[in-house]
């Protein structure tokens, strides 16, 4: 997992980063502009690990916005809340709609931000700051809407929203890895020139994406879908059935890692054959992803 203390984001985000306790693990926070660290923050990690090998998170991400910490505050919901129907509001005016479709939202989390005004003016300015920028820039709205469908993508395919249905477990946890890697992607080409704490979602993924593991995910996740090209010439007959078909190039990445020559290929598989080894490539692939090499 990545560490995202260490995230060189705006020049508020790295004071406040400068000021975290040392190898203190810090959320991108964009409620907050000195980020509030996680007291459950090794549960969430193995929970999210449990939820990427099993396809079943038990109610993981629902617990973890539950458990968020937020800013202190003096106000008590149990005096006004009821009487200024929050409730209320935040079910009818919360909506959200992306492209056309009702956003997933978690409404007690947004019911106890809203009943619980912070102390700090900063922390009222600096989600202030936010909303101006996506209220008054289009494309960053756009974007922002962009990195939350696929937040939320993400979120269903570790919640293991296809449990009855039959699957691929490997091919699963590999489409998970696209989202993962869509995400950091998406995050770190995204609201250039903003000054809000946005910058804390693009500097975080650049700084994902220039690590080692980031790489690797990329490589494997690239091996799975594009191994080799080839160029065919197909025979047609008269019937429009095919005659035959010939090759006329063929073009491996190379510069993949993990594609290695066709002589290691077979020098490998009669290794494992003379060793008396009885498991394919595709078993070793399994194996790769389910180690989290590349988380």
């Amino acid at each position: 997992m990545m560490d995202p203390s260490k995230t060189a984001g705006s020049q508020e985000s790295s004071a406040v980063d400068a000021h975290a306790p040392s190898g203190a693990a810090l959320p991108v926070d964009l409620l907050h502009p000195e980020p509030l660290p996680r007291a459950d923050l090794d549960e969430l990690v193995q929970g999210l690990a449990f939820a990427f090998a099993s396809g079943v998170s038990g109610g993981l991400f629902a617990q973890a916005l539950t458990r968020t910490p937020i800013a202190p505050s003096t106000w008590d919901p149990r005096s006004f809340a009821q009487d200024l129907f929050l409730d209320d509001l935040v079910t009818r005016c919360f909506r959200v709609r992306i492209g056309g479709h009702e956003a997933v939202l978690n409404r007690g989390f947004l019911l106890r931000v809203l009943s619980h005004p912070p102390i700090d003016p900063r922390v009222t300015e600096f989600r202030q700051g936010i909303l101006a920028e996506l209220a008054g820039v289009p494309l960053f709205r756009r974007q922002f809407e962009k990195f939350y469908t696929t937040l939320c993508r993400l979120r269903g395919a570790l919640e293991g929203a296809t449990v009855g249905k039959k699957f691929d477990a490997t091919r699963r946890q590999l489409d998970v890895l696209g989202l993962v890697k869509d995400l950091f992607d998406q995050a770190s080409t995204s609201f250039a020139g903003a000054t809000s704490g946005l910058t804390r979602l693009q500097a975080f993924g650049a700084s994902v994406r220039a690590t080692e593991p980031h790489r690797s995910m990329a490589d494997l996740l690239s091996y799975d879908e594009h191994l080799a090209t080839l160029n065919l010439t197909v025979r047609v007959g008269a019937d429009g059935a095919i005659r035959g078909f010939d090759i006329r190039a063929i073009k491996e990445q190379s510069e993949n890692p993990f594609v290695l020559s066709a002589p290691r290929r077979w020098l490998s598989k009669i290794e494992i054959f003379l060793r008396g080894y009885r498991f394919d490539k595709r078993a070793l692939f399994d194996r790769y992803v389910v180690a989290g090499r590349c988380a």
